[in-house]
């Protein structure tokens, strides 16, 4: 599921209008648009796309084949979405950690997956910006985390359309 059906899905969900716009969005906000989904979450104060998030991981662990369901999952519980959730964890348990690196695993290693993944022109520059964060390594992916979304690996982001 790319960020293409998560938007229209929110769209279908809650303002029908929105779903002929999905494509200008994302050609206007590419590389933002896990800041773009977080800003609909609070202009409709609803937390629609942090729920397929957490149930995109949740499902991939424990039963890949609901992970396409979400968006109709969570139509069908508009303004319930946390509820949803909360049925989905006292059933299958809580998402794996999404950013929880893999024992030895380099900071560049980090840093040039996150990037490979969500921003790839920036990839070939991952010793650089690790040199202007020298020292502050761990708080340097952890801000491209909240930016982006999980390293890869993690299974709570979807891939980019």
């Amino acid at each position: 599921m790319g960020y293409k059906e998560l938007l229209e899905g929110f769209y279908r969900n809650y303002e029908e209008a929105g779903v002929d716009k999905v494509d200008g969005i994302l050609a206007k906000y590419a590389g933002n648009e896990k800041e773009v989904m977080k800003k609909l979450d609070e202009k409709y104060n609803c937390s629609y796309f942090k729920s397929v998030f957490e149930l995109t991981a949740i499902f991939k662990q424990y039963d890949p084949s609901k992970v396409d369901s979400i968006p109709a999952l969570l139509g069908k519980n508009k303004g319930r979405e946390q509820e949803v959730v909360a049925k989905v964890r006292e059933k299958y348990g809580a998402a794996p950690a999404a950013a929880t690196p893999a024992s030895g695993t380099s900071h560049a290693a980090r840093v040039r997956a996150l990037f490979e993944k969500y921003d790839p022109s920036k990839a070939a520059n991952t010793d650089a910006f690790l040199a202007k964060y020298k020292g502050q390594e761990e708080a340097f992916i952890a801000k491209l985390v909240e930016k982006y979304g999980p390293e890869p690996g993690g299974a709570a982001a979807p891939a980019a359309a």
